[in-house]
């Protein structure tokens, strides 16, 4: 082989070695990240295609549940475990009066209740209040079973049980012709805090 020979063959080689570089570079640079990105996006679109249908299915079998839902209201209703009132507002109240009710039958002192606020967005919500009263402990249990026994129903937690035995103040008490006598007066002996949550539909359900 003469020398010019030889020149052109190595020429020929490295013109060859470049073009191969120049094509893997133009792959690893342009096509192969627009190649990722295709397969990329098209998982993406057949995930959301089948979010898509799943949506379309449920959206046509709403309109079927809500009739569903209106029969087995009819055949079996269920209001009277809910509170009346569907605002929150309103709920509370109701459920304050119930059990001031319930506590002057079974006997006791109510001495506060007050609305436990509760973050919620939900069909079905909840309305809690705190009640804080003074009563024996035979009260106590009537009260107990009144609220494990009502209509709406009523769930209690937190219970807190103190003893508080005293007695008030020394009275003087006097009669015509009589010797004096004292009465100590005498106070429930246990002060009670627990939570009291009901339950309400909310509004347009």
């Amino acid at each position: 082989m003469s020398p010019a020979q030889s020149t052109f063959s190595r020429s020929r080689f490295l013109a060859l070695a470049l073009l191969m570089i120049f094509a893997i570079l133009i792959y690893w640079l342009l096509i192969a990240p627009l190649l990722t990105r295709y397969l990329e996006t098209r998982s993406e679109i057949q995930q959301l295609e089948h979010q898509l249908q799943v949506y379309r299915r449920v959206a046509s079998e709403l309109q079927d549940n809500r009739t569903k839902l209106q029969e087995l209201r009819a055949a079996a209703p269920v209001t009277d475990i809910y509170l009346r009132e569907s605002k929150p507002s309103l709920a509370a109240a109701q459920l304050q009066q119930m059990i001031n009710s319930m506590i002057s039958r079974t006997g006791g002192q109510l001495v506060s209740t007050g609305i436990n606020n509760l973050q919620q967005n939900t069909p079905l919500q909840a309305v809690s209040i705190k009640v804080h009263l003074r009563t024996e402990i035979t009260d106590l249990v009537k009260v107990l079973y009144a609220i494990e026994h009502s209509r709406p129903v009523l769930f209690t937690d937190d219970l807190v049980i103190r003893s508080t035995i005293r007695t008030e103040p020394n009275t003087v008490v006097t009669s015509r012709g009589k010797a004096k006598s004292r009465i100590r007066a005498r106070v429930p002996t246990l002060d009670v805090q627990f939570n009291v949550t009901a339950y309400t539909l909310a509004e347009g359900i």
